[in-house]
Order: C-alpha cells, then structure tokens, then sequence
C-alpha cells in the first residue's frame, strides 16, 4: 500500500514525521492518475502538465510507476504515473469512474489550479476540524497506551480547570474522552485508510 524507495530517504536532517508519504492509488482515491497523451489529442496544443513540472515535485519510483507530490503543506496534491521513467510527450488524465471518481475529480481541479498559478486548496476529505479531531485522538490513545487514566487525558486534552468544574462520572468530558480513545484505537488499527477512500 505504502511505495518506497525515497530520493530523500539518506537525508539525516529528516524525520519520520517529515518523511513524504506516497500512497498507491488503489488505496489513495485522490491520487491522480496519469496517462501519456494519445496522439489525436491536438498535437499542436502544448500540454499543462510535461515531465518537468514532475520532477520539480517530490518523486518516488515504485515497483509500479512514478509517484509525485505537488504542492506544499496540506495544499498538495498527489499524482502517479504508471511506468519506470519520466515522459516526454504530454500528460493526460485518467479518471476511472468508480467510488474514488469524485476524490479524483476534485484533486484534478487542485491540480489545474496548481498547474495554472492559482492558489491550491487543501483536501477537503479532512476539514481543519477533522484534523483538529484526529490530533485529539492520538493523544488520547498514546495517553491510554502509557497507563494514562481516563480523567488524565481529558485534563490534558480539555485542561485540569475545565475537567474540575463538574462532577467526573456524570461529565460530557468524560464520554467524549472514552470516544476519542476508542476512535482512536479503531484509526490505529486501520481505520486511517478509510480517509484515502473518500
């Protein structure tokens, strides 16, 4: 599910955390799917997208094909190209048209956007408050995994201030606390990949 094999994997000043991750599209519905375009397509008209603006992104080769990250932060978007080496002629895209289709429409638009100068959205699969969410819930199941009890957590996620101003056992902080951890341990276990599916 995972491509390896990253131009940046000798770099000592990079993390784990820093590590660009690249999806197959298979479990990535977002990823954008290239094609070498046919020649019937006006061969006169010069294409968006050549194998320059490729390698100015972060590349990986992988057993099956070319994967690349445009953009930078959360305003990204991911493309794969399938083969072992760079184009020369013009790209197209490839839509196939199943669950993924809309999350593949719409990192298209992201992709024109780049490709054209705009300004690139972020992937609305995960909303500021989403990510926001997540962030909470790996706390929380990082804190239950060391022995951290329910109330700790929500102290730490909610502030001791905030947790003390009701009474534990009935408090809404508390549900909300056993929810993060039991999310999170499902997002642990795999859930996470239902996010690419979208």
């Amino acid at each position: 599910m995972l491509v390896g094999g990253s131009r940046f994997a000798t770099s000592p000043d990079l993390t784990a955390l820093d590590e660009p991750i690249h999806w197959e599209p298979t479990v990535d519905k977002s990823k954008v799917i290239l094609k070498t375009t046919e020649t019937w397509l006006r061969p006169d008209e010069p294409g968006l997208l050549n194998f320059q603006t490729l390698r100015s992104g972060i590349t990986r080769q992988g057993p099956d094909g070319l994967h690349v990250i445009l953009g930078q932060g959360p305003k990204t978007v991911h493309l794969f190209l399938q083969g072992s080496h760079l184009p020369q002629s013009r790209l197209s895209v490839v839509t196939p048209l199943d669950h993924g289709a809309r999350a593949r429409h719409r990192a298209t638009g992201r992709l024109l956007d780049f490709l054209e100068g705009r300004e690139m959205g972020a992937d609305s699969r995960l909303t500021p408050q989403k990510r926001l969410r997540f962030k909470s819930m790996l706390r929380a199941v990082d804190g239950r995994s060391n022995g951290t009890s329910y109330r700790e957590i929500a102290e730490s996620l909610f502030g001791a201030r905030r947790v003390a101003s009701e009474p534990w056992k009935t408090s809404p902080l508390r549900d909300t606390t056993i929810r993060l951890v039991r999310d999170g341990l499902t997002m642990v276990a795999g859930g996470y990949l239902d996010l690419l599916r979208r």
